[in-house]
């Protein structure tokens, strides 16, 4: 074998998948060792990339390394303490236990293990003979020497620097351990790789992965993933495979072989006739049983030869002694294929990115597409597509499309801008928005997608305190952040999140997300650093922490800037600023709150584009919410606001609670309850109200929407009547805070667009969940009125449509009901 194709996720920043070559431990580079391991999960480095090539391995690092080899599938459990200086409480111990129960290690005369100790290279030896069944006992002479001696002529020494007695490198130690993995066991012609679940299979022809599932090979031995581990120049290679347990190609080790590709001119029984380009033929005899694969199928030379039509691509492949192994030949045609990354599936087809912008793909329901060796209609495969994944068309020579193939998550990613080659032609998407590329920020979660040069960009984020992992620590699914659960569905983000990592439960921790909604990184927080938002209300609670202990604490319920509800542990009732702007620090596990007192001295007109708010630069990366906190109120409201939505607004100081000013740039707002979004709006079916002497109530039945709802006050009368419009203020257990008439535009509407409602006198911006009714014929005002929800679309502008609006658009107001009336 002359090298090894290896399947890894780098577990980089940028978190891309990559696959190296080498010959062996002693010819392949460091990088090439660290990405086998890092792909069997063996070892891997730490939340940066960083190996630490140089540094040593303490005798628990290396014990844990050991059992993820012998025991791939064990759990880590708490309750044991091997020795007397390896607690139950310490990470290691169950590794430690686990490796004794093996076999593979002992402790020293005193009792103890001395986890912390690095580890020498005549240590390493030995474990690694005993994992072989090679730990044959010394018959004389220096232990330490005997050991590596025999390691040395098992050839697991190649490539490896070492001195006996003193520590032995991270990466000399992983070079060891490469050796050992492609050793034969003692008595047995087992590798020790195939104790990792892992399958060895020698002289493999890799065929094809055409008309197979898409990110598969077939090949003489069977259909696999790919996996990384298989690129095009490997096709119709032969070599030794390493496969998984989940059947996909973790490395590959092609044969020292040569290949000669031309096009055929002549073909019969027993010869070809090839020509090159230049236009020179030759012959090539071949015997009658020399395997011949053509169109993914294997046949004899004497069966097939005359299935290969003229002008075919022909490739000769022969051994290292010059003798022809098989032969590749496949059609060549003016045949052509169209890719497209799917941005979003449609009906009868899909929406792909352009580098110009989106286009539209129309596929018809009974079009064949290939995943694989599966075939279905896309009828069928269209409900199964997502964003990223490839299809593409393969269409005969006239331009008729023959059939469809599909490869999931075809996109490169997730990383962050700076692992992508991006220009100022580059097409960037950023929260499913159009964005320039200086709109994307360093902690932005980013895929490429190729071929149409489009950059997508993820913002969103959470920052709370690291609770708890499912199913384990050392195989993560899920993760518990300050109360809340979210799927994990990066290799980086879950190595980071391990016991590998280096975040533990207890620290402060932001979550990034992909375009899968899942987390694809995870960062540490430096106790210096704060969040914003507005306390919603903080209650008393009880969870089980990952130790399995009751934990009594007080949980804030705060809606952050990024526009989340996030709850956080706290050492106190915070009650008392419910519906308050307040400042997030983190310590010990535990959110501490301060409440804004500084007098908020932003104010002017907002201009997105220009990016200013009065004297005061915005930034590309603004995070707004709009809140409210009444006395009525049990618990605090708050919503997500985007910059474009307040576009022209002017601003008070008394309109904004906090505002975040970094560099000085505005980078966060707090608006107190500026937008009116938080209310509900809709119109007055019947209204009615009582005196009780000194007391007044209400009974209202208003149309929200579409559904109709009673509405009761017990101690308030509101001055609405019947047919109004109005704004609706309710509070958590929807009991009504208050019902106010919305203002009435004076001149009737004309026509209505998805963005503005036109009178005679110019445009009124319409609110993004404006509704529009029709009054039902023959309903009274004495007795009530009713009305149904209509679109646009039939709207009768010949009647009385009138639009009602909250306040001046210049003050953030919008309309917010259209009322068609007999």
């Amino acid at each position: 074998m002359n090298r090894k194709r290896i399947a890894a996720c780098l577990l980089s920043v940028a978190v891309l998948a990559g696959t190296v070559s080498f010959v062996s431990a002693q010819e392949s580079t460091a990088a090439d060792t660290k990405a086998l391991l890092g792909a069997l999960g063996i070892m891997q480095g730490d939340d940066t990339g960083n190996f630490n090539d140089g540094g040593a391995l303490t005798r628990e690092q290396f014990a844990k390394i050991v059992v993820k080899i012998a025991d791939k599938d064990f759990i880590p459990a708490g309750g044991i303490a091997p020795f007397f200086d390896v607690p139950h409480t310490r990470w290691s111990a169950p590794f430690i236990d686990r490796g004794v129960t093996l076999g593979y290690f002992n402790g020293f005369p005193d009792g103890s293990f001395q986890p912390e100790t690095e580890v020498l290279p005549e240590q390493v030896c030995n474990v690694v003979l005993k994992m072989l069944g090679r730990d044959e006992s010394n018959a004389g002479g220096n232990w330490a020497q005997s050991k590596v001696a025999a390691a040395g002529r098992l050839g697991l020494l190649e490539g490896v620097t070492y001195v006996i007695g003193q520590p032995i490198s991270r990466i000399d130690t992983a070079k060891i351990i490469q050796n050992a993995l492609f050793t034969q066991m003692k008595d047995s012609k087992v590798y020790l790789i195939e104790k990792m679940e892992c399958s060895y299979l020698e002289d493999v022809v890799l065929i094809s992965d055409k008309n197979t599932q898409s990110g598969y090979v077939t090949t003489t031995a069977g259909v696999f993933k790919k996996a990384g581990a298989v690129d095009q120049e490997d096709l119709r290679l032969r070599g030794d495979l390493v496969v998984g347990k989940a059947n996909e190609v973790i490395a590959f080790f092609p044969a020292n072989q040569t290949c000669r590709h031309d096009a055929l001119k002549e073909i019969y029984p027993d010869k070809m006739v090839l020509v090159n380009s230049e236009q020179i033929t030759q012959e090539f005899y071949v015997n009658a049983d020399t395997c011949i694969y053509l169109g993914g199928s294997a046949l004899t030379f004497g069966k097939g030869f005359s299935s290969v039509p003229k002008g075919a691509d022909v490739w000769l492949y022969y051994d290292e002694y010059g003798t022809l192994e098989y032969i590749f030949a496949e059609e060549s045609t003016a045949a052509s294929q169209k890719t497209f990354v799917i941005k979003s599936v449609l009906d009868d087809g899909i929406t792909a990115f352009g580098h110009s912008g989106d286009e539209y793909v129309k596929i018809d329901n009974d079009t064949v597409v290939y995943e694989g060796t599966l075939a279905s209609a896309y009828a069928q495969a269209a409900g199964t597509l997502s964003l990223g994944d490839k299809l593409t068309f393969h269409e005969n020579e006239s331009g008729v499309l023959k059939y469809i193939t599909l490869e999931r998550n075809a996109i490169s990613g997730p990383g962050y801008v700076e692992a992508f080659t991006v220009n100022s032609e580059t097409r960037v998407i950023r929260d499913g928005l159009s964005a320039k590329k200086g709109d994307v920020l360093s902690t932005d979660i980013c895929y490429y997608v190729d071929g149409a040069d489009v950059l997508l960009a993820y913002s969103k984020s959470i920052t709370g305190v690291y609770e708890n992992a499912y199913p384990t620590k050392d195989s993560i699914a899920q993760v518990q952040v300050s109360g809340k659960i979210y799927d994990v569905t990066e290799r980086s983000a879950k190595s980071k999140l391990s016991s590998d990592g280096n975040i533990a439960f207890g620290d402060t921790v932001t979550l990034r997300f992909g375009k899968d909604g899942g987390v694809a990184d995870a960062v540490s927080l430096n106790e210096s650093d704060t969040l914003s938002g507005v306390l919603l209300s903080c209650a008393p609670s009880v969870r089980v922490d990952a130790a399995g202990n009751t934990v009594s604490e007080y949980r804030a319920k705060i809606f952050t800037l990024a526009g989340e509800t996030q709850e956080f542990a706290v050492d106190k009732d915070e009650t008392l600023l419910n519906g308050s702007p307040v400042t997030i620090s983190f310590s010990n596990g535990k959110a501490a709150l301060s409440a804004v007192n500084k007098k908020n001295e932003v104010s002017g007109t907002f201009h997105w584009q220009a990016k200013k708010l009065g004297n005061y630069v915005l930034s590309n990366d603004l995070k707004m919410i709009d809140a409210a906190m009444k006395t009525d109120y049990s618990k605090a409201k708050a919503k997500k606001i985007y910059p474009q939505r307040i576009d022209g607004a002017h601003f008070s100081e008394n309109d904004i609670l906090l505002a975040e000013v970094k560099d000085g740039a505005v980078t966060g707002l707090i608006l107190n309850d500026y937008t009116g979004d938080l209310l509900q709006y809709g119109v007055v079916l019947k209204a009615q109200g009582l005196s009780f002497g000194t007391n007044a109530a209400g009974s209202y039945k208003v149309n929200i929407g579409g559904a109709e709802t009673e509405l009761g006050s017990s101690q308030k009368k509101f001055n609405v009547s019947t047919g109004q419009s109005i704004s609706i203020d309710t509070d958590e257990k929807n009991g009504v805070v208050s019902l106010k008439a919305l203002n009435r535009l004076e001149e009737a509407v004309k026509s209505i667009d998805n963005s503005f409602v036109y009178t005679a006198s110019g445009a009124h911006r319409l609110a993004d969940n404006a509704v529009i009714y029709r009054e039902i014929a023959n309903s009274e005002l004495s007795t009530g009125v009713r009305f149904e929800v209509i679109s646009k679309e039939n709207v009768d502008f010949t009647k009385n449509v009138t639009a009602y609006y909250d306040k001046k658009e210049a003050d953030g107001g919008r309309i917010r009901v259209v009322v068609v009336r007999k």
